[in-house]
């Protein structure tokens, strides 16, 4: 049996990953980044020939999964570092 170093979720990696995911959501659904919304990108899409419109149409599944692995990851970053300050704290104040 193959034994590696076990992953736990603590409570700055679930906060963080929460608040990494609810932003990523917002930006993907919402008009109000006009570059980076998934609407504004099939909007600008359809004024291309239909040979670049059905590649970016193809694409967008890549795009959404890596802004959301993106989110995991920054998530995952910021909430191990959180979670250092809160252990920090906690042993100061013992």
């Amino acid at each position: 049996m193959i034994r590696g170093k076990r992953f736990t979720l603590n409570t700055g990696t679930v906060c963080a990953l929460i608040i990494a995911f609810y932003a990523v959501y917002y930006i993907l659904l919402c008009d109000n980044f006009p570059h980076i919304s998934v609407a504004s990108i099939l909007a600008y899409s359809r004024q291309l020939p239909l040979t670049k419109h059905l590649v970016i149409l193809g694409l967008i599944p890549i795009y959404i999964a890596a802004m959301l692995f993106g989110a995991a990851m920054l998530g995952i970053y910021l909430g191990a570092r959180l979670q250092s300050v809160i252990d920090k704290r906690r042993r100061l104040k013992a």
